[in-house]
């Protein structure tokens, strides 16, 4: 370790050093400290959105439309795609042709056992033949009510024709294209929604163990260029066999300017670590050599360099160079010791 000394035995000003070191014994100084330093692991990832939307059709047809593109943004209710009416509007007028058949079916039977209850008075025909008609008639409704509730689901289909958005989203994957045959469950969009976002990444393992649910931790955003507190939600305990590491999800805070993609950092307290520290302002440097002012009884303030560390807060981490013990001057009056 370098120590430039101030003054010297055999200097010819040793006189005005004495004087230095009395005047060094009046000035404040402060003791080394040892501060438990939070040890802090950063880890890559992007926002996403806390909500993901698969669009998809509930019949089977072309698609006639598709009204937005990757990117756009949409709100509840617009109208994403549109589905060719042709296949359900035709298979509504078979609907409409089966239903009047049935009708014209049942009224027919109607007459008929009106009639034969009148003849069957008279004794004219015969009863079984009354009770073939009653049987008829029942089975003309029967096939006028199943022919209805055909109409009312081919009707119900023309409800699907057009695809709106289910929220306030953004189009993240366009997956068909208008001509392409919709079948139903099929994706055709995916959304993101823009009322929560969440910060994701992955983390080692050895990190996952020390995290906990509902930490704040701290957000770094490249775009945005500050920092975000944001909330632990969630961690897969189970590591990735093939990577080793678990994907771990923080809640960002509801803001405007949060999309999903934007790149960033996370930063987690994983433990503490025990440093030696002084004020950021007793580091100061001579001859390009880092060092602080010990302070001492024998020999006033002398430069003692040291290895710096990290900034944490108004301190500065020491590495090496210093004693638990050694006072330094927080802020030394360059001027009068150079």
């Amino acid at each position: 370790m370098a120590v430039a000394m101030l003054g010297g035995c055999n200097d010819p000003d040793a006189g005005e050093d004495i004087q230095t070191r009395e005047q060094t014994a009046n000035l404040h100084s402060v003791q080394v400290a040892l501060t438990a330093i939070p040890r802090i692991y950063q880890s890559p990832g992007s926002v996403v959105s806390s909500q993901e939307f698969v669009v998809t059709s509930n019949i089977s047809g072309f698609i006639q439309v598709i009204a937005v593109e990757e990117g756009d943004w949409v709100e509840a209710g617009d109208c994403l795609v549109q589905i060719d009416p042709t296949k359900v509007e035709r298979a509504i007028a078979q609907a409409e042709a089966s239903v009047a058949a049935a009708r014209a079916e049942l009224e027919d039977a109607e007459d008929d056992v009106r009639k034969y209850r009148a003849l069957v008075k008279s004794e004219s025909i015969s009863k079984e033949r009354l009770r073939k008609a009653v049987l008829r008639q029942k089975q003309a409704r029967a096939a006028l009510n199943n022919a209805q509730a055909a109409l009312d689901v081919q009707r119900t289909d023309l409800d699907y024709i057009q695809i709106t958005s289910p929220a306030s989203a953004q189009v993240s994957k366009r997956l068909l294209n208008v001509g392409d045959l919709s079948l139903p469950g099929a994706p055709i969009l995916q959304l993101e929604s823009l009322e929560s976002m969440e910060f994701e990444t992955h983390v080692p393992e050895k990190i996952l163990i020390h995290i906990q649910l509902g930490q704040p931790v701290t957000v770094e955003l490249d775009v945005l260029d500050q920092t975000i507190t944001g909330e632990l939600m969630a961690a897969v305990q189970s590591a990735d066999p093939a990577t080793r590491s678990g994907k771990v999800k923080v809640r960002l805070p509801d803001r405007a300017d949060l999309i999903p993609g934007m790149f960033g950092r996370v930063s987690f307290i994983t433990g503490n670590d025990t440093y030696l520290t002084v004020p950021e302002t007793s580091v100061v440097t001579r001859a390009g050599v880092e060092g602080v002012f010990v302070v001492s009884r024998e020999y006033g303030a002398r430069f003692v360099s040291v290895r710096t560390g990290a900034r944490w807060k108004d301190q500065r981490i020491i590495l090496a160079g210093l004693r638990p013990d050694d006072r330094v001057l927080p802020d030394p009056p360059a001027a009068r010791f150079d």
